[in-house]
C-alpha cells in the first residue's frame, strides 16, 4: 500500500459519508465528516508530492476549508465570510490562469475554438443572472458581494476555459475542470435555497462540492508554475 493510501480512502469515505448525512438531513454527522474531507485531501497532497507543496495551493486549500467550516452554522453573518473567503481563493486561482494566459505566445485561435469560448462565457453569464435573480431578496451589502463574487467565478471558469482552449495540456484541462465543478455547486446550492428545496439540488451541489478538491488538488500535483 503506498503511503498516500489511506488520505486517499478517508477523503473518499468522508466525502460519501457527508454527501449521504446531507441527503437524509443527519445534521450531527455533517458537523463531524466535512472538517475531515479538505485535510484528507491536503495530506493526500502532501503525501504525493513528498512534503513539496505550493503555499498558494496550501492558502487555496486553507480558505476553501475555513468557508466549508462556516457555511456549517446556515446563517447570513457566517455565510457573508463563506463567500468571502470562496471569493479570496477563486482570485488566487484567476491569477495562476491570468498568468499562464499572458506567458503563452499570442495567436488567434481558430473559429470553432473562438465560438466555443465566446459561447462558454455567455453560459457562465446566464448562470451568474439566473443566480442572481433568485438571491435579490438578500440584504444588501451580502448581495453585492455576492455579485463581486459571481464575476470572479465566471471570470475564473471563462479564464480557466479560454487557457484550455489555447493550450490544451492534463494540467490545464485539470484547471478548467475545477472551475466547472466549483460553479455547477454554487449555481445548485443557490438553486436548493432560494428555488426550491429539492434534495436532488443539494445532492448535485454537494458531489460537485466534493469532487472539486480531488480535481483542484490534481491540478496542484500537475501544475509547477504555482509559486
Amino acid at each position: 500500500m503506498k503511503a498516500s493510501t489511506p488520505a486517499l480512502v478517508l477523503y473518499i469515505l468522508s466525502s460519501f459519508i457527508y454527501f449521504i448525512a446531507v441527503v437524509v438531513g443527519i445534521d450531527s454527522l455533517v458537523s463531524i465528516v466535512k472538517p475531515i474531507i479538505i485535510p484528507s485531501i491536503f495530506f493526500y497532497y502532501w503525501q504525493v508530492s513528498n512534503g513539496r507543496i505550493s503555499f498558494w495551493s496550501s492558502i487555496i486549500l486553507l480558505l476553501f476549508f475555513v468557508s466549508g467550516i462556516l457555511n456549517l452554522f446556515y446563517d447570513d453573518r457566517s455565510f457573508f465570510f463563506v463567500v468571502l473567503a470562496n471569493f479570496f481563493a477563486y482570485c488566487i486561482l484567476l491569477c495562476f490562469v491570468l498568468k499562464n494566459i499572458f506567458e503563452l505566445k499570442f495567436h488567434l485561435p481558430d473559429r470553432i475554438n473562438l465560438s466555443y469560448m465566446v459561447l462558454m462565457f455567455l453560459f457562465f453569464l446566464s448562470l451568474l443572472y439566473f443566480s442572481l435573480v433568485l438571491m435579490f431578496d438578500l440584504k444588501i451589502e451580502l448581495y453585492l458581494l455576492i455579485i463581486v463574487y459571481g464575476i470572479s467565478s465566471v471570470t475564473f471558469g471563462s479564464s480557466a476555459t479560454i487557457l484550455y482552449t489555447l493550450q490544451q495540456n492534463q494540467t490545464n484541462f485539470y484547471l478548467m475542470m475545477t472551475s466547472f465543478t466549483f460553479i455547477v455547486s454554487d449555481l445548485f446550492f443557490v438553486m436548493y435555497h432560494f428555488y426550491n428545496n429539492f434534495i436532488f439540488f443539494m445532492g448535485i451541489s454537494i458531489l460537485s462540492y466534493v469532487v472539486s478538491f480531488y480535481v483542484l488538488v490534481y491540478y496542484f500535483l500537475l501544475s509547477k508554475k504555482l509559486d
